[in-house]
């Protein structure tokens, strides 16, 4: 089984937004400062998600959080789970 683990690295953006299928379910887990540790949450990808370098310089990644029911944004580096 292709479990679809991605790490979200500048030099692997074009691949890993090529590889997110919309409306697909999957978990993420990322570091969050808010939070001040790693969590994980239930998002999928809509076509309002993105990848994309902040104005200094930090990887984004804007996903659609399920749990909440809002998009949101991880910072830095992350791991995507089908």
């Amino acid at each position: 089984v292709d479990m679809g683990y991605y790490i979200g690295y500048n030099t692997l953006n074009n691949i890993q937004e090529k590889n997110m299928i919309l409306n697909k379910q999957f978990k993420i887990t990322y570091f969050a400062v808010k939070h001040g540790k790693h969590i994980t949450r239930n998002a999928t990808w809509t076509d309002q998600c993105k990848y994309f370098t902040s104005k200094v310089g930090n990887q984004m990644m804007t996903y659609f959080d399920m749990d909440a029911n809002g998009y949101r944004t991880a910072k830095g580096s992350w791991t995507v789970r089908f």
